[in-house]
């Protein structure tokens, strides 16, 4: 969509099974009007009624129709993470974040609610509810996942934004990313009110750091892989272009064709006529 890959989920099931997931589940969510058991607030989902499945269960899907249309969208063009790393290491990476993001996050918004309540205004009370309500969506996933892309995929093309006669601004430069961080953005900045907010950034920064630690390897886990798994077509190979893991399909009638070439960027097809 946003890079110059082949349209399409070719060789990439776990992206097509998560789109899917990501588009399709929360309408059937949203008819049953069920929406309210992927919400969490420790206090007192945890603590008092010890509903302890919603630490595993909030990041499973976005429950608002903006947000998951920008989930899907990020989910799709992350593909081409998939299609560097091999389908494996892809879903192993992603559980990986997924299991430690649904803890900590969770956790520290705790730790952040019983500061705050011993500031003027704010209930002091143990026992009352947390003030931070964390609504549902893999936000910290996709934070992390934009580590990933941030540091692997690189640039196609890059333009130029000119302000208007006259003004005091300059010409800012930009890339083919900018598409990808502006529905980051709005991702990041969800929920009703002002403590969904809050906790929606502070997952996604949590995502953002932990997506930091895992590709520096300043943590184990990143040569961990699903044990028994075979994604049935692509694995990953050496690519000295990106200096990471390529994929190339398991099947020799899956060879690349000239159908398969990727595409050109919008901007680069309109001015190929008038190059020399």
């Amino acid at each position: 969509m946003f890079t110059t890959t082949s349209s399409g989920f070719k060789d990439t099931p776990v992206s097509k099974a998560l789109v899917m997931f990501l588009t399709i589940v929360p309408v059937l969510v949203s008819l049953s009007q069920v929406q309210y058991l992927f919400d969490l607030k420790v206090n007192p989902h945890l603590t008092q009624w010890g509903q302890w499945w919603r630490v595993f269960t909030w990041q499973l899907m976005y429950t608002s129709q903006s947000t998951c249309l920008f989930g899907a969208l990020l989910v799709y063009n992350f593909r081409v993470l998939e299609r560097l790393m091999g389908s494996r290491k892809y879903l192993s990476h992603i559980l990986i974040i997924y299991v430690f993001t649904s803890i900590a996050v969770p956790s520290f918004l705790q730790i952040l609610s019983f500061s705050w309540s011993f500031l003027p205004g704010f209930n002091s009370d143990p026992k009352a509810p947390s003030w931070f309500l964390l609504a549902p969506g893999p936000t910290a996933v996709v934070f992390a996942l934009l580590v990933w892309y941030y540091h692997i995929i690189p640039i196609v093309y890059k333009f130029k934004v000119s302000p208007s006669h006259g003004s005091q601004w300059k010409k800012t430069e930009f890339s083919d990313k900018l598409f990808v961080y502006i529905l980051v953005f709005n991702v990041a900045f969800q929920g009703p009110g002002l403590s969904s907010i809050i906790a929606s950034l502070v997952s996604s920064l949590i995502g953002w750091i932990f997506g930091i630690l895992l590709y520096t390897e300043a943590i184990p886990g990143r040569g961990w892989r699903i044990p028994l798994y075979n994604p049935g077509g692509t694995r990953a190979v050496s690519s000295g272009s990106f200096g990471i893991d390529a994929h190339r399909s398991d099947s020799p009638s899956e060879n690349m064709d000239e159908n398969d070439i990727p595409a050109q960027p919008l901007a680069s097809q309109l001015f190929q006529p008038f190059r020399a």
